[in-house]
């Protein structure tokens, strides 16, 4: 008896793999990236669209491009990043119908935290404003009613 699993009999060739189908009406994260666990625990991680400057500004910003031996897996679903353009390794993928091309890019996390606690003040002082009566440098106490926010 022939062992189908590895053969399919004499002179015939191993049977290839079969391809696990994925459902076109299935969700999927077209953009999600897995990281090798290195650099996981390191960086946060987020898609910039290559338009404008918005590429140079992130890379002044400390934003670093990743490449494709920082994965762990594929990105998204099964060989989206084998339509990665780029030819310098760096993790990339056509996001619109006029070609425009998004590139995964990672920031260390105590950049990320000082951002986001930079972010959170300016929030903070709008919000203060808003209580105060004072958005954007004009009442507006008494125009509507008057607003009150309180914190839980």
């Amino acid at each position: 008896m022939v062992d189908t699993t590895t053969k399919r009999g004499p002179g015939r060739p191993p049977k290839k793999a079969k391809r696990e189908r994925t459902s076109f009406n299935s969700s999927r994260m077209r953009l999600n990236i897995d990281l090798i666990p290195e650099v996981a625990q390191e960086y946060h991680v987020r898609w910039f669209n290559d338009q404008d400057d918005r590429l140079s500004r992130a890379t002044r910003g400390g934003w670093e491009f990743i490449t494709e031996n920082e994965l762990e897996g594929h990105v998204g679903d099964k060989e989206v990043h084998g339509d990665s353009s780029d030819l310098n390794g760096r993790v990339s993928k056509v996001v619109g119908k006029d070609g425009t091309v998004a590139y995964a890019l990672k920031l260390r996390n105590e950049f990320w935290e000082e951002d986001q606690a930079e972010q959170a003040a300016r929030n903070d002082l709008v919000d203060e404003a808003v209580r105060a009566g004072q958005s954007g440098g004009a009442s507006i106490a008494n125009q509507y009613g008057d607003v009150k926010v309180s914190r839980r």
